[in-house]
């Protein structure tokens, strides 16, 4: 499959979830997200590439290292009235 249907792929997919971080357990476009990630971190990725995936938002840090989202906590006034 050319770059470009991926790439495509990958936009479709952050118009639907907001990001780019597709699990690389989803599927070819996950793999081929995890693929994109590795050739840039070998300095091999095509600068033309590189500037149009940056263009998206393109998070090149790996899931493993990415902080987790979590909700924040109510806040301390929250909890006490909570409490009493």
């Amino acid at each position: 499959v050319p770059w470009e249907t991926r790439f495509n792929e990958l936009v479709q997919y952050k118009a639907k979830h907001g990001d780019c971080n597709v699990p690389r357990n989803q599927g070819k476009l996950g793999e081929w997200v995890h693929k994109q990630r590795e050739v840039h971190r070998k300095g091999k990725l095509l600068q033309d590439r590189l500037d149009r995936l940056n263009g998206i938002g393109f998070d090149w840090t790996p899931a493993m290292k990415r902080p987790r989202k979590t909700e924040a906590l109510p806040s301390t006034q929250q909890q006490s009235s909570i409490r009493n």
